[in-house]
């Protein structure tokens, strides 16, 4: 594969993968400052007590905060999908800028020889 081709198919990546990692790296964001600005509890726990479709209705129930616990912690196949497409483009990018990196020194050694 030469090299201008890795370089294309990394911004590709690069670009679908922001969109993901914003999704989860946004969610925790929120939910951390949401904690931080007195929210009492624990994330984990908010999401396990307030979690199922029965308490819609409960009063004082914060269905913002509902909405990024299920985003951030929902165990469904979805955000399953999600976290794998995360885990798998972050290791292609790594790849992928570790061989440009390469490539790139390299080229600026031969240059100088």
């Amino acid at each position: 594969m030469q090299e201008r081709d890795i370089r294309r198919y990394h911004g590709l990546f690069g670009v679908i993968l922001a969109l993901f990692i914003l999704v989860q790296v946004g969610s925790g964001t929120l939910i951390a400052f949401n904690k931080l600005a007195g929210q009492t509890g624990d994330a984990h726990a908010a999401y396990d007590d307030h979690g199922s479709e029965e308490e819609e209705g409960h009063a004082g129930h914060d269905h913002d905060a509902d909405l990024l616990l299920r985003t951030h912690h929902n165990g469904g196949t979805i955000s399953q999908l999600i976290r794998v497409a995360v885990g798998t483009g972050i290791l292609i990018m790594v790849a992928s800028g570790s061989t440009l990196y390469v490539l790139t020194w390299q080229r600026r050694r031969r240059a100088k020889s």
